[in-house]
């Protein structure tokens, strides 16, 4: 049964087939995972010849615990994120509570982000609050409708300014293969006024292939950019990706499983501007190993 969706999941199956699968930049990417019912481990490691000269290791675990899970994850570069979900359904029905805790060294301080969130489904409506940080900053949103359409608010509050810093709409029109969504992006964080439109699709033309596409206007400035990407299952192991923007841009993508437990994912990113100009220094390449237990 199709269900509602809240407002970040809107975008997710375009945000995915655009973003996902490209692993260029970073040179290097290895994944492990092993799960088992109640208890994943994850680790992880990448190297970017722009980035740290060191590698960026990072590993998480996670226990579940009928309907609470903890989750525990640090990093090299000294990230460290603890995540408590629950989800009290015996005690009230469609709702889920989640608490979490970021600390990051910016510079030789560590800065701390604390935050916790509630969400209520019900079969017309999704409403999530979260608050988070100090100074407390309220992040709201709500989407109103059915699966198939409807409209959606998302809004973000600073208690020390008292102002509302991110002010967002979006209307949607979903079919079995092919979605459609609007959004309204504010960008002034100080005052409202016309910030973004966004114009993003979805479409499954086939069970081998997809396509995804997105427009963003701005409303003031006039300026609009375009971005169009898709994917193509060759067969059963191997997942083919590209995409391209206004901007001179476009990346490749190739997904192998090498075996049950191994894929290899290949990607390049190029700008066009640099192939005319015959100057290739910003041509970039990068390899990524997942490995599933």
């Amino acid at each position: 049964m199709v269900k509602l969706e809240n407002y970040t999941g809107l975008t997710k199956k375009q945000e995915d087939l655009l973003k996902k699968g490209y692993c260029h930049g970073s040179l290097a990417l290895l994944n492990f995972n092993l799960a088992q019912t109640d208890f994943t481990w994850h680790t992880r490691a990448s190297y970017s010849k722009n980035g740290t000269k060191e590698p960026i290791i990072s590993s998480w675990i996670q226990f579940k615990q009928g309907l609470a899970s903890w989750k525990a994850k640090k990093r090299t570069d000294g990230l460290s994120h603890f995540v408590f979900d629950w989800t009290p359904k015996d005690y009230v029905a469609n709702l889920k509570l989640k608490t979490e805790c970021k600390t990051q060294k910016v510079g030789s301080t560590p800065q701390t982000e604390p935050s916790f969130a509630v969400e209520y489904t019900h079969p017309k409506a999704i409403g999530k609050l979260v608050f988070l940080g100090a100074p407390l900053v309220v992040k709201g949103s709500l989407t109103l409708g059915t699966p198939a359409y409807g409209l959606g608010l998302d809004g973000k509050f600073s208690t020390q300014s008292q102002k509302l810093t991110a002010y967002n709409l979006a209307a949607w029109w979903f079919r079995k293969h092919s979605r459609l969504v609007v959004k309204h992006v504010g960008t002034n964080t100080e005052e409202i006024a016309l910030g973004n439109l966004e114009l993003s699709y979805y479409h499954k033309l086939s069970p081998k292939v997809h396509v995804a596409t997105k427009v963003t206007n701005e409303l003031k400035g006039k300026a609009t950019n375009f971005e169009i990407g898709g994917d193509y299952k060759l067969d059963d192991k191997t997942l083919v990706k590209a995409k391209a923007g206004t901007c001179g841009s476009f990346a490749l993508g190739l997904a192998r499983q090498l075996s049950d437990n191994l894929k290899l994912t290949l990607s390049t990113g190029l700008d066009s501007k640099a192939i005319t100009a015959c100057d290739l220094h910003d041509f970039k390449f990068g390899f990524r190993f997942d490995y599933s237990q």
